[in-house]
């Protein structure tokens, strides 16, 4: 039998793997995102990432650009209050918009699968103060820019 300390490395391995491989969102990888600045939610954090729901570091790891689709009215909810939208909504300065910004729908991002009752909202990401941390049941991976859960064999229409 292996070493207390090999059984330990070899966990933490196959830890890491499992975080990683839920971390990465097969739709939301193949997009090449870009933005002006006038639509860009700040800047990327230290580690590539967004804070802003809604948001993904664009190919240059520099601007936090929208990843929710704000050009359909469909998806947009309105104004947002004192820059602020209800769950599973973000808030997108859209040029001639309202000020302050407005809502759009997370569920419009690319390969975000559909909330219903085989795939619950299940939130993903965990911000303490020293990084993220992404965490999804076994069998769905964490599509970071909605904060949600999605099952691994989802494919979107």
């Amino acid at each position: 039998t292996p070493s207390p300390m090999l059984q330990a490395l070899l966990f933490l391995a196959l830890l890491s793997t499992t975080v990683l491989a839920s971390a990465i969102s097969k739709p939301l990888s193949l997009l090449k995102v870009t933005c002006d600045e006038s639509v860009a939610m700040g800047k990327c954090t230290w580690d590539n990432r967004c804070e802003a729901l809604g948001y993904m570091c664009d190919s240059s790891n520099e601007l936090c650009c929208p990843v929710v689709d704000y050009m359909d009215e469909k998806w947009n909810a309105g104004p947002a209050l004192r820059e602020m939208c209800e769950p599973y909504f973000a808030v997108v300065n859209i040029p001639g918009g309202e000020p302050g910004g407005e809502c759009i729908n997370t569920l419009s991002i690319p390969g975000v699968c559909p909330i219903t009752d085989a795939t619950p909202f299940v939130p993903c990401v965990t911000r303490p103060g020293y990084g993220t941390i992404l965490n999804c049941p076994l069998g769905s991976s964490c599509v970071e820019a909605a904060d949600r859960c999605c099952p691994n064999d989802y494919t979107a229409p």
